[in-house]
């Protein structure tokens, strides 16, 4: 049975230009504009809800490398 997100808790911020990044095992440090994460970020904003009773972001999807890596030379 999955998890039907009844009950989440939203999050939406701005940070401009002034955001950090780290993707430790692929060794990417980005600072400035968030880069485009579905269900995530994009440019000056985060907006995400977390499932307050499965704990998982609410519409993201796991991602390969490849995809992290593309999205931070994107960014």
């Amino acid at each position: 049975m999955s998890c039907e997100h009844k009950r989440v808790l939203d999050i939406s911020a701005k940070a401009s230009d002034c955001q950090c990044f780290s993707v430790p095992h692929l060794a990417i440090e980005h600072d400035g504009y968030a880069p485009d994460i579905d269900e995530l970020c994009f440019g000056d904003y985060i907006e995400f809800s977390i499932c307050l009773d499965c704990g998982t972001v609410v519409g993201f999807r796991p991602m390969s490398d490849e995809e992290i890596t593309q999205v931070f030379e994107d960014a």
